[in-house]
Formats: C-alpha cells, structure tokens, sequence
C-alpha cells in the first residue's frame, strides 16, 4: 500500500501521515505549504498541477489517495467564494484527472456534515442536502464529482468539527477558545440570538485521533465504500466555552468572559448527525468525548512546537 495524501501539512493530514509511517506504510505527502510532512509542494487548484501530480502517482507507484487539502472556513468562503470554488472543486478535478491517468482506483475524499440542509432532528446519509454555505456547496459538488468519476472506489467521509490537537493557525471553536484563554483575552462567540436553547450555535464535534482511525481502517479494509458521517458528539458553543473554563480553572488558569460579536454568514442554529452507519460497519469502542478534546487540544498548545517553513 502506497498512500498519497492531499492536505499534508493541515491539521488532519500531518497526524496521519506521521501515524502511518510509524506503522511502515509508504506516504507521499503533497501540499501548498512547505512542512515537515510535506514532500512535494503543489497548487492542486491549477489545472497545470495535473502532469506532475500523475507523474508523481506513477513514479511512486501510488494504490490509494486520501484527499484532505481544503479551505474550511465558513465566513471566508461567503467572503471568497471564488477561491473555495478553485480550491475545493477544482482541487478535487485534478485529483481526480490525475488518478484516472495514473489508474489509481482507490480514494477516501473528506467532506463535511456542511453538505446538509440544516433540520431540528439528527442527519443521516440519506437526509437531505441542501448546504447554506459556500463551503458546504464547494463539499457537495466536489462529493458529486466524485460519485459520477467512472472506475473510482470511493469513501467520502463528512466530517463533523475536528478538535483534540494543536492547530498551527486555529479556525476551529475549541482552539481558538483555549488560545484566548491562555492569552487573557475574552473567547468571541458568533451570535447568541440563535434559534436555540442558549441561544449560541449547536455543533457534532469528533476527535482527531477518532478520524485517524476511521481512514486507517478504511485504508486496509476495500470491501468499506460509499459515504459516512463522522461525529457522535453535540453540543452548544457555548457549552463548549463553559467546559473549556472549567477545566483551565482547575489548572489554576482563568478565563474571560465570552465577548458575543456578529453573526458569520453561512451559519445555520445547529447540524446534528447521526453516524450509525459507521457504528455499524466500522468496530470501534474508544470514542472520545469533549472533555478529551478540550484536553488533549490545551496539552498540544502549552507543550508542542511545530515548526513550519513558508
């Protein structure tokens, strides 16, 4: 098994590109960004990326591509909808033109549970899509592509927030959260005149070391195909900053009050999803919940460097 891995350098794929080579399977690690888990630096959103990138499969005898290299913020995307267009659809385009030309079958593509029209009950996969955000339509249409891409075997995995880790430059609630703490500084919360008990957004969260699992799973068994939604855990913004407050206090470190600031456009009240579809197909008993994700997130932060080269 020789892995090609999109995204090298983010948040997701730097933990699995390390994880898989402590378990001696071969990666090549693509990314914009020069990084220590970057081996070739690469714009996937320029169609004269293609030749390269195929060459790079063929030479390197590629089996399997996971594909995380994406632009994941909401607000910027309702900003700069062009380029979550270049880089989310067109990205997936080339990665796709490249597999077919270096006959590379085998694909585990990350989207998010964004892809959903927001409802007041669980999301399954089978639950209606209809995404309010750029970001989310950048998902789907890219989930359609790949679905219509003739000799692909395909996992698309819609993720739900990702946490439980250091973040080089934060986007993510429960970073974000700690890193003003630390700082002296009030956590901001988007809007708290949502349609819902506190008023704050609601939110499926996942730990990372969860979704490393789940993609070296599926890397080692073929017979897993079709889509997944990823998270098992919900909650409140709001709740997540009173966990956060809870757990810093009893390292003796205080926290400001939250400061609420303007609603970000592409923000629906709450996404909750089911992932019995993933319980079912895929073993797993270690789930870990917020208080291991608000942990292991302040760990990384006060205790890990990494260093990156521009």
């Amino acid at each position: 098994m020789n892995v090609l891995i999109t995204g090298s350098g983010g948040f997701i794929g730097s933990r699995l590109v390390e994880s898989l080579r402590e378990a001696d399977i071969y990666v090549l690690g693509v990314d914009l960004r020069k990084t220590p888990t970057t081996d070739v630096q690469m714009d996937l959103s320029d169609f004269r990326c293609r030749e390269k990138l195929t060459k790079l499969m063929r030479d390197h005898k590629i089996t399997k591509v996971v594909h995380l290299a994406a632009l994941i913020r909401v607000g910027e995307g309702e900003d700069q909808p062009l380029r979550y267009w270049n880089v989310n659809f067109k990205g997936t385009y080339n990665v796709l033109f490249s597999m077919e030309q270096a006959q590379v079958k085998r694909l585990i593509f990350a989207s998010s549970v964004a892809v959903y029209e927001p409802a007041p009950s669980y999301l399954k996969e089978t639950s209606f899509l209809g995404p309010i955000s750029v970001y989310g339509r950048t998902k789907l249409h890219a989930e359609n592509l790949i679905k219509s891409w003739e000799g692909i075997d395909y996992v698309i995995l819609r993720l739900s927030n990702v946490a439980g880790g250091k973040e080089e430059n934060p986007c993510h609630v429960i970073p974000l959260m700690i890193k003003s703490c630390l700082n002296g500084e009030s956590p901001l919360i988007f809007g708290n005149d949502y349609n819902t008990s506190d008023g704050t957004c609601f939110r499926t969260f996942v730990h990372v070391d969860d979704v490393l699992y789940y993609i070296f799973y599926i890397l080692h068994v073929k017979d897993i195909q079709g889509i997944y939604n990823v998270g098992r855990i919900f909650t409140s913004v709001h709740m997540i900053y009173t966990k956060i407050r809870s757990i810093l206090e009893k390292k003796g470190i205080s926290c400001q009050e939250v400061k609420f600031v303007e609603k970000r456009r592409g923000d629906p009240n709450a996404i909750m999803v089911c992932d019995t579809k993933l319980q079912d197909e895929i073993p797993y008993e270690q789930l870990n919940g917020i208080y291991e994700m608000i942990e292991d997130t302040f760990n990384e932060m006060v205790t890990k460097t990494i260093f990156f080269t521009k």
